[in-house]
């Protein structure tokens, strides 16, 4: 009886130790892709002239918050990402990103990208992916 107990223990603890060891390594596998995603590494130093499809500003639409967001109004995925970038390209010279969020507002998606200007200060732009957010 006792001997019966002692192989069902090895049974789990060898189930247990087999699944610990799959999810460490589907979390190692996915570490690089989530460190990537966060780079700061996109910076500008040019004004190229480029198109994207962002919806044409009216005077309050400066990005700098919810209200105020850029409207994005691209319908995949990659296009939406790029046209962000393309926007900031535009209206800003010589920055980095610092920080890139997803955020939900009032039931919308929105990117919430910092940047880094020359001069060292931060500042926190708006975009409005609702048209894009989820469509490859």
């Amino acid at each position: 009886m006792m001997a019966s107990i002692f192989a069902h223990l090895k049974i789990i603890s060898f189930t247990i130790t087999k699944t610990a060891i799959m999810k460490r390594s589907i979390l190692l596998l996915l570490l690089p892709v989530v460190l990537f995603a966060c780079s700061p590494s996109k910076k500008s130093t040019s004004n190229t002239s480029r198109s994207f499809a962002a919806s044409a500003p009216k005077s309050s639409d400066d990005g700098l918050s919810y209200a105020t967001a850029i409207v994005i109004t691209e319908t995949a995925e990659g296009k939406g990402v790029n046209a962000e970038y393309e926007w900031i390209k535009k209206h800003y010279d010589n920055y980095k990103i610092k920080m890139q969020a997803l955020s939900m507002h009032d039931n919308k998606p929105y990117d919430v990208i910092t940047i880094t200007q020359s001069n060292g200060v931060d500042l926190t732009l708006y975009f409005d992916i609702s048209n894009y957010f989820g469509k490859f």
